[in-house]
């Protein structure tokens, strides 16, 4: 918590605040911060990928084949909510 804090104390405007919270997420109890194409990572409630599956939790997982040019999507409704959000 405290380091999350200090985070988000470091940024200077609210705007920037709110997008880093738009790209973090909880899971195992750690803050998981998204730096890369995972930010590109959308929502559904019939997910074609997932990050529950595969050996590395900080790695997303195709579900079934994914076609070129096809969306990748999770369901955002796996991940844990830290208590402070």
């Amino acid at each position: 918590m405290e380091e999350v804090s200090a985070k988000l104390n470091s940024l200077k405007s609210q705007e920037e605040r709110i997008d880093w919270l738009e790209h973090v997420y909880g899971d195992g109890g750690f803050i998981n911060e998204i730096e890369d194409d995972g930010k590109f990572v959308n929502h559904s409630e019939t997910p074609n990928s997932s990050i529950k599956i595969g050996t590395d939790p900080m790695s997303s997982y195709a579900l079934r084949d994914i076609k070129a040019g096809e969306e990748i999507i999770e369901d955002y409704g796996i991940y844990e909510e830290p208590e402070w959000f």
